[in-house]
């Protein structure tokens, strides 16, 4: 016995298909391979949802990318040190990779490691050998400093800017390019000490160098003030 059939439009690739009238209110799809590509697009939509724009380690998630040969998701991902990288799914969700790469030669995990935090040995030493240069007393140790860079947020005092220490799992040399981090004393005419430092983005303290605050942050307000008048003209 001939079953009468019906013209139904599949929900995946759109184009028309004949299905039994008698089980026409079950189809949605005109084959097992729009099913299934319609389920793998709802995972992945999901899996969007879920990943885009969460913080795993140093990492933010900005979008979905393609699929590797092995059929891995990859991500791609923004890194506090200014890097950019894809990661798969599996690296992210188990922890795998917490930052692009740039912290996997610090701390413990290298036994060469001067440093404490993020801050590396060579980068310390070079602050306090210019402030012994200027005659400036160092009264400041490491920790201190680190705790105080996340105290700030990894944020510049004055501006509010993301700041780092660079690539850390690249040599001093390589990596000073990529340092914004600088140490700043508050009241130039004091030493380096916990109560007179606070961490600002490098170009920020070039600009302010020996200045008051009162008197840098004045100057900055009339800057701006008058490009903001004359874009206005």
């Amino acid at each position: 016995m001939a079953h009468s059939q019906t013209k139904l439009v599949c929900k995946y690739c759109k184009k028309p298909f004949l299905a039994r009238q008698d089980t026409a209110k079950k189809r949605k799809f005109c084959s097992h391979k729009c099913s299934a590509l319609s389920w793998r697009e709802s995972e992945l939509n999901l899996l969007t949802k879920q990943l885009v724009g969460k913080t795993f380690g140093k990492l933010t998630v900005l979008s979905v990318g393609e699929k590797q040969k092995d059929g891995q998701r990859l991500w791609l991902c923004h890194c506090t040190c200014g890097q950019e990288k894809f990661i798969t799914t599996a690296a992210l969700t188990l922890r795998r990779a917490e930052s692009c790469g740039c912290t996997g030669k610090s701390g413990s995990k290298n036994c060469k490691w001067t440093g404490f935090g993020e801050i590396s040995g060579g980068y310390w030493s070079s602050l306090k050998a210019c402030a012994k240069t200027r005659d400036i007393p160092f009264d400041l140790n490491i920790k201190n400093a680190w705790d105080l860079f996340l105290k700030q947020d990894r944020k510049c005092a004055l501006s509010g800017v993301d700041i780092c220490f660079g690539n850390v799992g690249l040599p001093y040399g390589k990596r000073h390019s990529t340092v914004s981090a600088s140490l700043d004393r508050i009241d130039s005419r004091k030493s380096y000490s916990l109560s007179n430092v606070h961490w600002c983005h490098k170009i920020v303290n070039l600009m302010k160098r020996d200045l008051p605050i009162d008197l840098f942050i004045r100057w900055c307000s009339a800057v701006s003030a008058h490009q903001g008048a004359l874009c206005k003209a």
